[in-house]
């Protein structure tokens, strides 16, 4: 599978009538099945806001250009259920603020994200072993509310904000797994000034400035 942004536009909504603020200036790129794409850039360029709209996960303000899976366009008609429907069943994003339930343990946080996303007509039971595995999988607290499901797609923002150097790289190694593993995961995550051995996980970087692309290669 193969996603592509082609002159991808973000206008975010303003205030008090305001015009919209535009924060994607025609971005186009394209990732693949098996692979791994760092979006880099100074703060204020964009990179979650991309993530977002990629995802879906942006409910307002408007956007200009196609992204396409394969070749089908997902905002055929304006954003709308073809888009949802494939963040929700082919995708998963893991934005960057930690969202805990203090009252649960990270087993029982896991298990409930599994009965809200997981498909309705799936047993209590193999939403329970799906979450165990995912905790099996990436064995770090700080990335266990990622979206359970078996997408194509994973999306994190900032996912080793925070992490030490060795817990960071533990974690990149679990991405590659995914990456390699069956179905070969695609997965684009931004990042904050990497180190080299960071650098060494990345099939490709994007990097965006004010909105922009101004490299996108390896």
């Amino acid at each position: 599978m193969v996603l592509r942004c082609d002159g991808l536009s973000y206008w975010a909504p303003r205030r008090r009538g305001a015009p919209p603020f535009r924060i994607l200036h025609g971005v186009s790129t394209t990732v693949a099945q098996r692979s791994i794409t760092a979006v880099m850039g100074p703060s204020g360029s964009g990179k979650s806001t991309l993530l977002e709209v990629v995802c879906g996960a942006r409910t307002a303000g408007s956007i200009a250009g196609d992204l396409a899976l394969s070749g089908a366009s997902l905002l055929a008609g304006g954003p709308s259920r073809r888009l949802r429907d494939w963040y929700r069943t082919s995708s998963a994003f893991v934005p960057q603020q930690d969202v805990f339930l203090a009252s649960l343990t990270v087993r029982q946080f896991a298990a409930h994200l599994a009965l809200l996303v997981l498909p309705a007509g799936l047993e209590t039971a193999a939403k329970a072993r799906a979450a165990y595995e995912l905790l099996e999988r990436v064995r770090l607290h700080e990335a266990l509310d990622t979206r359970i499901g078996d997408g194509g797609f994973l999306f994190l923002d900032e996912p080793t904000s925070g992490l030490d150097a060795t817990s960071s790289l533990v974690l990149l190694a679990c991405l590659d797994a995914m990456k390699n593993g069956d179905g070969g995961k695609c997965v684009v995550l931004t990042i904050h000034q990497p180190r080299q051995e960071v650098f060494d996980y990345m099939d490709q970087v994007v990097v965006l400035v004010k909105g922009r692309v101004a490299y996108d290669g390896r």
